[in-house]
Order: C-alpha cells, then structure tokens, then sequence
C-alpha cells in the first residue's frame, strides 16, 4: 500500500478481525485512509477522507476489534487561537462520518483515542491547558452520545488505553496513573508513574497495566478483581536507558517493552517477560551505525497469539530492519520488514498472521515529503484471500489441503460467531443460515486450490456486511481440519 508523496501516515489500527486497516496520514497534508487488509503490494485505499479543516498534531486513530467502527481524532484551529478537538466516526461502506463530536477549544493539542473491542464506547481524553485538567470522554460507538465527561486535575495526559468491553479507562499523565471505572468514572486506583513518558498498556482484560521508566518497568495487578490493583513487580534493566515503548498481551500474562539508550540514542533493546513468573524470557538488542537516532516508536501484541510487533526509527546506514515480529520466547525474530523511511506506527491482526507498520520516505530526522503503508503476511495461512471484495471487482482465495482428502469451502456473507464442528477442534466461523456460496472438490497432488470470485456491481445490498470464508479438509484416515477462517467486508 502506498501513502502518497504528499501525506506522512503517522498512525495505523488492524480491526474488525483484520478485516480493515485504518490510516491516519498528518504533517504535510492529513487524512484518513481505509484499506482492504488483504491487498498485497502498492494499491489504492478503499476510500480516504480529507474533508476538515487544516489540522496541527498527528492524526490518531483506532479501529474495534471485531466491528468495522473506525474513528480518527482530529485537530482543527478556532478563531481565538486555540485548538479543537473533533472525533469523526465512520463505517466501512463510504467515507462520509456517521457521527462527529468536538471539544472545547484549548492551547494544547495533546489528545489520545481508544475504542472497545466490539465498537460500543468509544473514549478520548485531551489536555485542556486552559484549566489544568484532563477532560476524559466516552461516546457511544453507534451515535457519537456522550455517555460519559468526566475532568482530572492534573496538567497533561500521556496515554489513554480501555479494556475490551470498557469496564476499565487508564489514563496517565506525566506524574500519575489512573484506573477508572468505564461507566461512572470513578477513581478506582492510582499511583504515581516516576515519570512513565508515554510507555504505558493496559491488558484487554483491564486485570494489568504497566508503565515504564528510566531502567525499569512496573507491573500492577488487580489480583482479587476488586479494583484494587497492588505493585506485582519492578523489573530494571542496566545501562543510561529508558523504556520508550511497552504493550501487555490481551490476558496480562506477558509483557514486552523496548528500551532506547539516551547517551547516543544508536542502541536500543527488547525485552520479553512473563508477569505470572517474574521471569524474563529474552532480550535482543539492535545497534545503529550512522548519525540518525534510532529509538523504538511503537510495539503492540497480537490480541490471539503469543506474538508482539516492534517499529523504530532505524538508521540511514540501514543497519536493521525497521520492523520486528516476536514470538514472546524467542529473541530471533521470525519475521521483520524493512522499510524505506522511519517507522511511527505498526499493528497485528488478531491472530499475529498479518503485519502492517506506516512509515516516512525518509527518515524522521531529515526533510522529506511522503511514505507508505506496508502490508505483510507473517506466515503462510492455510486459506488466504487476495482481494479487496469490492463491488465489480475480482478477487481471489487459495486454500491448502491434504492432497487426495475433500476439500469444502463456504462462503458467508452476515454477522458470524465462533462454534464447534464435530470432529474438528478448531473454531467454525461460518453461519450456516447467510452461507451463499460452497464449493466441494478432490485436493490435487500439489496440495493447493484456487478460485476467483466477485460481488457482482448490482449487489450493492451487501456493501458494509461482512464476508466471512472458511474451508474444511475431510479423509478417511486423518480425519477432519478446518483452515484459519478469513475475514472481510463487501466494500464500495
């Protein structure tokens, strides 16, 4: 995928289970970009918007885990000099918002953006310099209602991350963590963060969060499910460093940070660790060899697999890819992308199959216009579609199987949820009730099949609903396997 000569993407999101990629592109002009998670190499969004005034900042963006509910944030000037805040929400099938909401104007243009694994809440908290305050938001994801305005005295904000079903908002500023019910906004723990910059995760579950520091990482635990989250650990590191960057998998159980050495900033470190033991279970480190600083921007968990994502800065002399792909116990990394420019932001899909990470033309140090949005496969899935499934468009499935079994793939287009198919262990995703398409067939000696499909032009109904695929492999002698399921929306 590519961002254009003129637009920098700064921030990226995976969501509706890898269905989508949603692009916040900022500094030499700003828009937000959708694309078809399934397109390989350089091709066109789905759809973009740019329709607001000129904005100061970089756009931020999130995506729901499992609905295609994408908002960005926005800053645009006022007529005092101040800044305000917009949130535009939008579904897949066009790239007109379904719903906006504003902010006062302020001085500041610090604001962070959460949304809940199903899109229900949406969650936004901005400094406000003119009264010293955090003003902490929540809106309904189908309607832009404000559910929740809530204000904490203190004089910035660091990071904002809500648990998947909203339950629980964590918010830092640069002295304070703070744990919130989701639903009144009370104050149910906080701590002081010894300066946590901006490296802070809360697990999906809401049971863990963590920040960083200068030489250390500080893991708390809500132990009883009370609220009340106690100190469960404080792991330090050696060397002038601090934690730039840290992500807890979806259960708490493990936790990965990356440290930049300040002396020269041409060193930094990744560390993997299991919170439950106290154990760390590796460190790699990456060294640059030119002038450019190389510090860690970004890494994020796979939200279903026990595999973290790493982007930085890298270095001219281009001593190391940009990107890394983790297995949390293995300091090799089993995939890695090199990128043209700087990394500011990558993402997983929900299973660790799929990488993507936006980056400048250049790097971050020195002048220059433009960037791309790279998509990657991190390993080879069992069935894989290469779309977009887009009205009037061609698209194409290939599936894998043990060659001289049956092999039935279904397709399904409408809501779907997992269940279990006798005989096969994995999950079945596919509806049985808004299946419209099956096809049977022998798997061939070479193991692979194919087919190419299309939404005909005159479907336009199913535009926005999403397209589930799955296939399941039969023989008399092994017995029954179904694929990975592949997920995607009927787009315009």
């Amino acid at each position: 995928m590519d961002g254009g000569l003129a637009y920098i993407p700064t921030s990226v999101a995976i969501g509706d289970r890898g269905a989508l990629t949603w692009v916040g592109e900022s500094l030499n002009a700003e828009r937000f970009q959708l694309f078809d998670s399934s397109a390989i190499g350089s091709v066109q969004p789905v759809w973009f918007d740019d329709q607001f005034r000129s904005s100061k900042g970089d756009l931020m963006v999130a995506l729901a885990a499992e609905s295609d509910l994408a908002v960005g944030l926005v800053h645009h000037p006022d007529s005092g000099g101040g800044w305000l805040a917009e949130i535009r929400a939008f579904r897949s099938g066009a790239p007109h918002p379904i719903w906006r909401w504003s902010t006062a104007a302020s001085a500041s243009v610090a604001g962070y953006l959460a949304v809940t694994t199903g899109g229900e809440r949406v969650v936004v908290a901005r400094q406000d310099t003119s009264t010293g305050q955090i003003r902490l938001v929540v809106l309904a994801g189908n309607d832009g209602r404000v559910l929740l305005d809530r204000r904490l005295v203190d004089n910035d904000v660091r990071a904002l991350e809500v648990s998947a079903d909203g339950a629980r908002i964590y918010v830092a500023s640069s002295q304070t963590s703070y744990l919130l019910d989701g639903d009144d906004g009370s104050i149910l723990f906080q701590v002081g963060n010894a300066g946590g910059f901006s490296s802070h995760s809360l697990s999906a579950d809401g049971g863990t969060f963590a920040f960083g520091g200068f030489n250390s990482v500080h893991v708390y635990r809500d132990v009883l499910g009370d609220g009340q989250y106690t100190l469960w650990v404080i792991e330090s590191y050696g060397g002038k460093a601090y934690t730039a960057v840290c992500a807890l998998d979806a259960s708490g159980r493990h936790l990965a940070w990356a440290a930049v050495h300040y002396d020269r900033f041409s060193r930094y470190e990744v560390f993997s660790y299991e919170v439950m033991t106290r154990q760390r279970l590796f460190q790699a480190t990456f060294q640059a060899q030119g002038s450019a600083q190389d510090v860690p921007r970004q890494i994020r968990f796979a939200r279903e697999a026990t595999r973290f994502i790493v982007g930085g800065w890298g270095d001219e002399a281009n001593a190391h890819a940009e990107v890394h792909v983790f297995d949390v116990a293995d300091a090799n990394p089993i995939f890695e992308i090199d990128t043209v420019g700087s990394v500011f932001d990558v993402a997983l899909d929900a299973q660790g199959r799929r990488a993507v990470a936006v980056s400048k033309s250049v790097h971050a140090n020195r002048l220059g216009n433009g960037g791309e949005v790279v998509t990657r496969e991190v390993t080879e899935a069992t069935l894989d579609l290469r779309g977009p499934v887009q009205l009037g468009s061609p698209f194409e499935l290939r599936a894998a199987g043990w060659p001289g079994g049956m092999l039935s793939l279904a397709i399904s287009i409408g809501e779907s949820s997992a269940s279990q198919l006798p005989g096969c262990a994995e999950s079945l995703w596919l509806n049985p009730a808004t299946v419209f398409w099956l096809s049977r067939q022998a798997v061939p000696a070479s193991g692979r099949l194919s087919w190419t499909l299309g939404v005909p032009p005159s479907a336009a109904a199913l535009v926005g609903r999403r397209f589930v695929t799955q296939h399941v492999v039969s023989d008399p002698v092994r017995g029954c396997w179904l694929s990975n399921p592949v997920f995607s929306r009927v787009l315009p």
